[in-house]
């Protein structure tokens, strides 16, 4: 048969739409033919028709001497309940990767909390007692101003230093996370069915692992943070350009595109006052996504008013970059964030090759993969290890496909994808840098950003393949399903944690113990001090020291000098020891073991024994 007989095995492509001269201005959002909007339907509907004819024209059925009386309610109604489902289902998935966050992190999150997750609010209360975004009198672990410490900064007048404002902040974040990425993918002139998908699938990605988990839903640092910034940046970026590209210009698109201008400016000033960190993950990969895309467009001429514009873009966020780190050095006036400094520095050119390969083991193990030993292949345990292999192997090769076919991305949304994929190559590009030739190789997590960039990219292309009907449309398909497999399993796993944090995390076990002997304040060290205090709700203070064979000293990680001062009103103060901090102190005779006036040991669930030394007076 001709296409004539059969126009509908032809779709019309908005990808086939040529180019308009460069005169012309073809920054326009996408203009369906045929079809009001080929890219709001989740599913493929039905073939388009040419313009003047029916489908009942179109149908051999209609030709045929045959009547079919009774397909045709039945073809509607399948069809009807079809378009109700895709409907209703994005919106369902996404209500409920919501709720199954929020329950992680209101109830599970509880028993996989440590020292670790609560720097955050530390820094909120180190700015609520001195009256600073960054006390002169705190060791911060790293300099993060306009950050999630803001957040928790809103409830720590109600709640203090405790598990209910680490708790809301987080819930928070996370929602706002949720929020410009469901803003971003809008802006990208997204349907809210792909909305809403992509937006559960993320964070579901996000939760698959106990350390990416950690990262994204236990405390807020700069690889969180930085991908919260570079979607709300990108999403402002893209706003801007679709407000530019109204071929009717009013008086009201000229106000609305100078304060989006405005209002892109001052973010980038008020996130690159958290320094490199966020100039890594957030100002660098949207400067490189806009200047790369400008300049691999051959189609547009090189002195185009186009590129004259973005690169005065350019120009304006570069000052915004610059003007934000000295903003930030301003607010940190000397204080410096040593943790994150002491992993910014080169490393050894003979450790480079080990660094490569430990990568994709590192890749594989932040998604989720397990060690399983001596298990069958075609076991459960086994069976869910492969989906996690097959997804991040889709995560990690779908950039690449994205890339090579990087031509066929046309119209204003096309040029956002582009967009979209140099940001996430600059990031890749700027965390392995530092993870191959630096200090990032040390934790797995540090690869935290290129999951979450590779995971829209991959998911943006994946879209594209699918409502484009490109030939990679049932292939694209066919990818989709291990991705829902493992966003199941991500969820499964959230619901088999354990809710009772005090029978499985050891610092809740250890802090009621505690509360039980009368004891209010003391020293331990760090992975038993901080989080301590927080889940005794401030109630019992636990300061963070060092012990060795050199005896115990303070602590300046994460820490206040005014801590290990004689406190008003204390009369004892404990000191916290596992046992082979207890037999260090004990092989070097150290004369503070003689000056406890009385001690006792705790067990916890698991057997270990912790020795503590009560004194009367302070040990420093």
């Amino acid at each position: 048969m001709t296409e004539q007989e059969h126009p509908w095995e032809t779709v019309p492509e908005q990808d086939a739409v040529p180019e308009t001269s460069p005169a012309e201005n073809t920054d326009t959002p996408d203009t369906p033919i045929a079809v009001s909007n080929p890219d709001a339907v989740l599913p493929p509907d039905e073939p388009t028709e040419p313009d003047g004819l029916k489908p009942s024209d179109l149908e051999p059925a209609a030709i045929s001497a045959e009547p079919v009386p009774e397909s045709v309610p039945r073809k509607q109604l399948g069809k009807l309940f079809w378009e109700s489902f895709c409907m209703v289902f994005p919106p369902v998935l996404l209500v409920v990767a919501l709720g199954l966050v929020a329950y992680y992190i209101i109830c599970p999150a509880k028993g996989e909390f440590h020292a670790d997750c609560t720097d955050t609010i530390y820094w909120a209360k180190a700015t609520f007692d001195s009256g600073k975004l960054i006390s002169p009198d705190f060791s911060y672990a790293c300099l993060l101003p306009f950050g999630g410490s803001l957040l928790m900064l809103l409830f720590l007048p109600f709640f203090g230093l405790s598990m209910t404002t680490h708790m809301l902040g987080m819930l928070l974040f996370f929602l706002l996370l949720t929020a410009v990425l469901c803003w971003m993918l809008r802006e990208m002139h997204w349907d809210y069915r792909w909305i809403c998908t992509t937006a559960a699938i993320f964070l579901m990605i996000l939760s698959a692992s106990k350390k990416l988990r950690e990262i994204f839903w236990g405390h807020t640092i700069y690889y969180s943070l930085g991908i919260l910034f570079l979607f709300c940046g990108l999403a402002l970026l893209f706003r801007l350009q679709n407000l530019v590209v109204v071929h009717q210009e009013t008086r009201k698109i000229r106000v609305h595109s100078i304060l989006t201008f405005i209002a892109l400016i001052l973010f980038f000033v008020l996130c690159c006052t958290d320094q490199v960190t966020a100039v890594t993950i957030f100002a660098l990969p949207i400067l490189a996504g806009l200047f790369l895309e400008r300049l691999l467009d051959r189609k547009t001429p090189l002195l185009h008013w186009k590129n004259t514009r973005a690169l005065l873009l350019l120009l304006s966020l570069g000052i915004a970059v610059v003007s934000g780190m000295e903003l930030g050095n301003i607010w940190a006036n000397g204080v410096t964030g040593a943790y994150a400094d002491a992993y910014s520095n080169w490393t050894a050119q003979s450790t480079w090759t080990e660094h490569l390969q430990k990568l994709p083991l590192a890749w594989l193990t932040l998604l989720g993969l397990e060690d399983i030993p001596g298990e069958k292949l075609m076991s459960g345990e086994s069976v869910m290890n492969l989906i996690r292999i097959g997804t991040a192997l889709i995560l990690a090769v779908l950039p690449v496909a994205a890339t090579c076919c990087y031509p066929k991305y046309k119209g204003q949304s096309g040029r956002q994808m582009r967009i979209l994929l140099w940001a996430h190559w600059t990031v890749t590009g700027l965390i392995l840098v530092g993870y191959l030739c630096g200090a990032l190789s040390v934790a797995n997590w540090r690869l935290s950003p290129i999951v979450c960039t590779a995971s829209i990219v991959s998911l943006v292309f994946l879209r594209w393949a699918i409502t484009k009907r490109t030939a990679m449309q049932r292939v694209a398909g066919l990818l989709c399903v291990p991705v829902a497999c493992f966003c199941l399993l991500s969820a499964w796993n959230i619901l088999l944690l354990p809710t009772n944090a005090a029978e499985v995390n050891v610092q809740y076990q250890l802090t009621n113990m505690l509360e039980e002997q009368g004891l209010t304040y003391g020293y331990a060290t760090f992975w038993h001090a901080n989080a301590m205090t927080v889940i005794s709700g401030d109630k019992l203070k636990v300061r963070n020291v060092n012990v060795d064979e050199d005896g115990v000293q303070k602590a300046v990680y994460q820490t206040a000098a005014a801590w290990y001062e004689d406190q008003p009103g204390q009369e004892d103060y404990f000191l916290l020891l596992d046992t082979e901090e207890y037999q260090v102190l004990a092989a070097a005779k150290d004369p503070l073991l003689s000056r406890a006036e009385r001690s006792f040991v705790l067990t916890d669930s698991y057997g270990t024994n912790y020795q503590v030394l009560v004194f009367a007076e302070n040990i420093f």
